[in-house]
Parts: C-alpha cells; sequence; structure tokens
C-alpha cells in the first residue's frame, strides 16, 4: 500500500506550491503588469515611463521597414505607428506596433510586437524585450522566437 497524505496537510502543500509557482518569471527577475508607466526592477514602484515618446526604427533586421516611427501614449499603454515607410508587409499609419508592456528588469520591458505576413498583410503579436540604453536614447528589441531584432533611436 502506498503512503499517503492526510487531506488536511495537502490543500495547504498543493496552496504553496502553486503560491511559489506564481512568484517565479522568466529568469527568475521581477516583473510588473500594468503599463510601461510603470515599470521598475521593483514590483509595485511607480516611476516615469522612458519609453514614452516617438520612436524611430533605425537598425536591425528587415531594413525596409528602417524609418517607421512608433508613438508611445503618456498612459503608456500602446505604441502606435505614426509614420511606415511603403512596405510589402502592410504596416500602415495607425497600427498598435507594441503592446502589452511588462517590466522585467531595470531598463528591459518584454512587449507584444505586431508582426505581418508578406504575402497576405495577416496582423499577429510576437514577444520581444526591450533593451533600453542608459540615457534612455536608443533601445534594442530582440525576438527569442524568431532570433531577430530591431534598433531604435528615441527622436523629438
Amino acid at each position: 500500500m502506498r503512503p499517503t497524505l492526510p487531506i488536511r496537510l495537502t490543500i495547504p502543500v498543493v496552496i504553496a506550491i502553486v503560491a511559489l509557482a506564481g512568484c517565479s518569471s522568466d529568469g527568475g527577475e521581477a516583473t510588473t503588469t500594468t503599463s510601461i508607466a510603470t515599470t521598475t526592477s521593483t514590483p509595485g514602484q511607480a516611476s516615469a515611463s522612458p519609453l514614452v515618446g516617438k520612436w524611430e526604427r533605425t537598425g536591425g533586421d528587415y531594413s525596409v521597414l528602417q524609418g517607421m516611427v512608433v508613438e508611445v501614449d503618456e498612459s503608456g499603454t500602446a505604441g502606435t505607428i505614426v509614420f511606415v515607410p511603403r512596405n510589402q508587409y502592410g504596416f500602415r499609419e495607425g497600427d498598435v506596433k507594441w503592446s502589452e508592456f511588462t517590466g522585467v528588469s531595470q531598463g528591459r520591458v518584454r512587449i507584444r510586437d505586431l508582426v505581418r505576413d508578406a504575402d497576405t498583410s495577416l496582423p499577429s503579436y510576437i514577444t520581444g524585450v526591450i533593451t533600453m540604453t542608459d540615457d534612455d536614447a536608443m533601445i534594442e528589441i530582440s525576438f527569442p522566437s524568431s532570433g531577430t531584432f530591431q534598433v531604435w533611436t528615441r527622436i523629438p
């Protein structure tokens, strides 16, 4: 006969395991999920978002998209395309390019990035990680699922 835990002990043990599993994230780093206006390395600690403003794509993969401009709104909840060069992917002004900002650590934010199929222009979102320079003047977005990256520079 296999030994079993009494029911009174099993429930608290399961609750504790579930609670501990919910405390970890990618790489064990603290996360804050709201708008980017509250992303810091310490969950719940508010600070002004360094991503609010306009960003021009200046490097990375898919050079045909260099020159695209994304503006992150004052609420820090979305980055919308405000200028896009002619492209075969079907990106348009007004598309929400960046969404679901999640603070990962100081200077790093996880996002959902809009991508469009080259043949059909159908939209989908992939997960990327923004890494900011110390002066908040440039960001690099890496995409672990595809191995690609984008470089963006702050513009006035």
